[in-house]
């Protein structure tokens, strides 16, 4: 392998032919990608024999070392929190997901240090939320690390200087399933590179993962293929130096009952008030004591777990998201106002056809919906306010003619249609009443 001259095809055969490739070949062609100004069909074709073959987890390191090293690294050294621990918490994605919004408040108003830097999502990422109400994710590099030291929150958009390759790379995986067929967003050797490079090059210390099970997993088709995809981010995390956590939760449905940007921060406003649906609360609690209780601040899960309810319930968690958003230029108007983030021109009830109980809400089909509730949306600006607000969750019981969703639209023809031919599709109502899946399925840390 080691004689074997280095070159995009010969890179790309071996990896087509199941060989386990050595960091020069990643550094080699991460590098030659970052300088290709030209079209990217040849990485599309060793996506996919990753995709085909496979990664080992050292592979997955030297593959996410090569993205960080073609983009800057923050350096926490010349700061005055160089030798303190620099918490994040990422997620694999879900749709209604509000939990990287949601964790950084709690967790930062006990002390603990977190950079951040997120992604803009399909429907509703976590810059796209913010970004509703005037946020800026676009600040100097200077003045993140000077909020953080201060502040010791901000959360910026990636950018064309920090781990920028994976940024070109997600945007080539999203393609591939209109140009080859496959899902290149779905492989678990990618997202993990992925995720950890982009905390890797902000200067992370210590993460844990929001990894999503069931419908909505990017890891695995089970349970058990998750755990042991999330021990591998553990694995991967260790040999690139990070140390990681990970908390599987239930992809099955959508999380909570907003889907959509600007009426997600509804959500993420009224569980920092200690309200909010239970499935989101329990998952945030979850991460936010997993946090915790990797920080130091607590000696255990369970006590980290009881202290991030603390901060919530005293109103500090409440008041630091404040301070995040004013030091990003954000209007907080909508704090004490959360419905003024429910002005669209259309808001269209979705009635049940049957009485009975809701026995399973499918998040694919939600997630179409959304994307064209914004694809038919033509200003940017408007596509804040659009999306999907849930009136009930799985186990409720809903009468006939009972309100079971609103869509928010700016086309009124569009949001009958899919109230129509759509909506109802996601919703399984039946005689028999069913519990909620747990939304927290198991925490896996290292040498668990």
């Amino acid at each position: 392998m080691n004689k074997r001259k280095l070159s995009k095809e010969n890179i790309i055969e071996a990896k087509q032919k199941g060989r386990s490739l050595e960091p020069d070949d990643y550094n080699y062609i991460i590098k030659e990608y970052s300088q290709d100004s030209g079209g990217d069909s040849w990485m599309a074709d060793f996506l996919l024999a990753i995709i085909d073959k496979g990664m080992t987890s050292d592979e997955i390191a030297f593959l996410t070392r090569a993205i960080v090293n073609t983009g800057s690294i923050i350096d926490w050294g010349d700061t005055s929190i160089s030798r303190k621990k620099r918490m994040d918490q990422p997620s694999t994605g879900g749709l209604g997901n509000k939990s990287p919004i949601l964790v950084p408040p709690i967790v930062t108003s006990c002390g603990i240090f977190m950079p951040k830097m997120s992604t803009k999502g399909s429907v509703a990422g976590t810059i796209d939320i913010l970004k509703s109400v005037g946020y800026n994710p676009d600040i100097s590099l200077s003045s993140f690390k000077y909020i953080v030291q201060k502040y010791h929150l901000s959360n910026i958009q990636q950018s064309t200087e920090i781990a920028w390759v994976d940024k070109k790379m997600m945007n080539l995986r999203r393609k591939m399933r209109k140009s080859h067929g496959v899902d290149g967003m779905n492989n678990p050797a990618l997202v993990i590179s992925s995720i950890l490079a982009k905390k890797l090059a902000i200067g992370s210390t210590h993460i844990v993962i929001d990894v999503k099970s069931g419908r909505g997993s990017k890891l695995g088709n089970s349970i058990e293929e998750d755990q042991i995809e999330a021990q591998k981010f553990i694995k991967v995390g260790q040999r690139v130096g990070l140390n990681v956590s990970c908390v599987l939760t239930n992809g099955d449905h959508p999380q909570g009952m907003f889907i959509g940007r600007g009426l997600s921060l509804i959500e993420v406003v009224d569980i920092l008030k200690g309200k909010g649906p239970k499935d989101q609360k329990d998952i945030v609690i979850n991460l936010a004591g997993e946090l915790l209780s990797m920080s130091g601040t607590v000696g255990s899960f369970e006590k980290g777990k009881e202290k991030a309810r603390e901060q919530i319930d005293n109103g500090q968690a409440l008041e630091k998201f404040k301070q995040q958003l004013l030091n990003h230029g954000a209007d907080i108007q909508f704090i004490d106002n959360p419905g003024i983030l429910k002005k669209t021109k259309f808001m269209t009830s979705v009635k049940s056809l049957v009485s009975g109980y809701v026995n399973d809400i499918n998040y694919k089909p939600l997630k179409t919906i959304a994307k064209i509730l914004l694809e038919t949306t033509s200003k940017e600006k408007l596509k804040y306010n659009t999306g999907i607000e849930l009136k009930k969750s799985v186990g409720d019981y809903i009468e006939k003619n009972e309100v079971i969703a609103v869509l928010y639209s700016y086309d009124k023809d569009i949001s009958a249609y899919l109230e129509k031919t759509m909506v109802q599709q996601c919703f399984t109502i039946t005689d028999k009443k069913v519990d909620a899946h747990d939304s927290v399925l198991d925490v896996i840390r290292k040498n668990s």
